[in-house]
């Protein structure tokens, strides 16, 4: 009911399905964790968008890939979220992009030439996407924009950290796949969310709300304002913004449903990832914060807390530039190696 009622403004499911048309729905899989982690997107809101898939007439399927390149590491995010027993419950087929392949296509974008996009997100009719509403140590915002990086399967996500560390570059990067294979709808479970470390390691965060939008690089924007999130520092709507895709400012936008000023009262502002910490700065003033993070702000590399290791290697695993490597059963990170792009972080399991 909550979920029908936020696509009511937007003219319902109806005016993004047609009957007998196939419909992907692309969740997040940061990593096997469990709905009450807020983690992934969850299992709820994929049982709820399949019931409109197929009450509007349309065919729902379910699909991703996730963080890290270890083994069925997809189908154990799968489970562990609650996203396989949700999408089998409403008669809808799971897709693990890791094991169905990819095709390459252009991107026509600014920084990536060629891409090999999971073949679903390729030939289905309509693609749905449904991120999570969480903070994210390199790219501030997991939103709409980013969870578009589940449309590589397997290592080719690691390969798109190792070629492009750099924040900003990465955010063009982002932005080049988003356009190169956009979705017609993107809705934000913001229900639960994330803060602090995220997107898998921070605070869980009682939101309370469904946002959803035709226009991915807007409904980012309008998220960061209610979580209390500078949009400015966002390198995803920085490149939107340089490039003139999409409306990454609020003077732009027109937001239906709750007003954007009741829905941001509804939590207290999220707090940054520590990589973002010059932004949780009292001092100075907005204007004075963000010249110095352009100008002082270095990608902050990971240590290890040796005791908390558990020894689960999905870093050594997953690291783009192989800079981790396994002491006994403790991971150990070579510093003048790391380029900060905090695959490991977020693909980390320490209980």
């Amino acid at each position: 009911m909550a979920l029908r009622q936020c696509l009511e403004p937007l003219g319902g499911l109806q005016s993004f399905v047609r009957p007998g048309q196939r419909v992907l729905l692309q969740v997040n899989l940061a990593s096997p964790s469990p709905p009450e982690d807020a983690v992934c997107t969850h299992p709820a809101i994929v049982r709820a968008v399949c019931r409109l898939v197929r009450e509007v007439g349309g065919t729902p399927a379910v699909g991703g890939s996730a963080a890290g390149v270890t083994a069925h590491r997809t189908q154990q995010a799968l489970k562990a979220s609650g996203i396989l027993d949700a999408a089998t419950a409403e008669g809808a087929e799971v897709l693990n992009y890791d094991e169905i392949g990819g095709r390459d296509i252009d991107s026509g974008g600014a920084l990536l030439g060629k891409l090999h996009i999971a073949r679903p997100v390729l030939e289905t009719d309509v693609l749905i996407t449904l991120p999570k509403m969480k903070t994210h140590g390199l790219t501030l915002l997991t939103g709409a924009v980013k969870n578009h990086m589940g449309v590589l399967p397997g290592a080719r996500k690691s390969e798109l950290h190792r070629l492009f560390p750099d924040p900003k570059d990465f955010g063009e990067a982002l932005l080049d796949m988003y356009t190169a294979a956009p979705p017609h709808l993107a809705t934000m479970d913001t229900v639960q969310g994330m803060d602090g470390d995220g997107p898998a390691g921070g605070r869980v965060r009682d939101v309370g709300l469904l946002a959803a939008s035709a226009y991915g690089v807007a409904l980012d924007a309008v998220m960061c304002a209610v979580a209390g999130l500078d949009a400015e520092w966002v390198p995803t709507l920085a490149a939107a913004r340089k490039r003139g895709i999409g409306v990454a400012s609020l003077e732009g936008i027109e937001v239906l449903g709750i007003p954007l000023e009741e829905a941001g009262g509804r939590v207290s502002p999220f707090v940054y990832p520590t990589t973002y910490r010059l932004a949780t700065n009292s001092w100075p003033p907005i204007w004075g914060r963000r010249l110095l993070l352009r100008q002082f702000n270095r990608p902050a590399k990971p240590i290890i807390l040796t005791r908390e290791c558990t020894g689960w290697r999905t870093c050594f695993e997953s690291c783009p530039v192989k800079a981790i490597t396994m002491v006994g059963k403790k991971a150990l990170i070579e510093q003048k190696e790391c380029i900060a792009c905090l695959c490991c972080h977020e693909v980390c399991r320490w209980d």
